[in-house]
């Protein structure tokens, strides 16, 4: 017969195990997934086939797809241009940006680039889905904003609450290829 001892410490022992498994388990689990706030832009902005059936309800009300739009400052007439976007150019800048890894740490001097009155922006437009014969308010779902000289971009991201959270990466000469792929014929 066992002792009664014994057997308390073999329990304790197994249960121990068990526990020192879970928080190795947990660790390596957090180790690999890395929940370290680094995003890749591709998931972060609306992919191209996700677009165009693009269609969700919120608080009870159904909204789809309104316009994909890009803003920008024309220096020439000094006032902000909106142009619509066409599937294939919204592609062909999502295969461009779509691999780059989001900063991990953006100083004050890289958010305050962004107070710029000079921004060209990406936005995509939702509205709800009511009778085309009534008006229906448009509301901003996806904004990506670029500034002219630097080469960081940033990525706002959709919440339930009203805060503001962006997320900022970083592609040399983005600017100005983003004016290559939505402004006809810019130089």
């Amino acid at each position: 017969m066992i002792d009664k001892y014994k057997q308390i410490r073999r329990l304790l022992f197994v249960f121990g195990s068990g526990i020192a498994a879970a928080f190795l388990l947990a660790y390596g689990m957090l180790h690999y997934y890395n929940p370290s706030g680094v995003y890749l832009a591709r998931n972060v902005l609306m992919a191209p086939e996700g677009i165009s059936s693009l269609h969700f309800v919120e608080d009870g009300t159904r909204f789809v797809l309104d316009d994909l739009k890009f803003s920008y400052y024309d220096e020439s007439t000094k006032q902000v241009k909106r142009l619509h976007v066409d599937m294939p150019q919204y592609e062909a800048f999502y295969r461009l940006v779509g691999g780059d890894k989001s900063l991990e740490n953006v100083s004050d001097d890289i958010r305050n680039q962004f107070n710029s009155s000079k921004i060209a922006s990406i936005d995509l437009n939702v509205r709800e889905e009511v009778d085309k014969s009534l008006y229906s308010s448009v509301h901003l779902f996806l904004r990506v904003e670029f500034i002219e000289g630097v080469d960081y971009y940033r990525a706002q991201l959709r919440m339930q609450d009203t805060t503001d959270i962006w997320v900022y990466f970083h592609r040399k000469g983005i600017y100005t290829e983003v004016l290559n792929f939505f402004i006809p014929l810019y130089d």
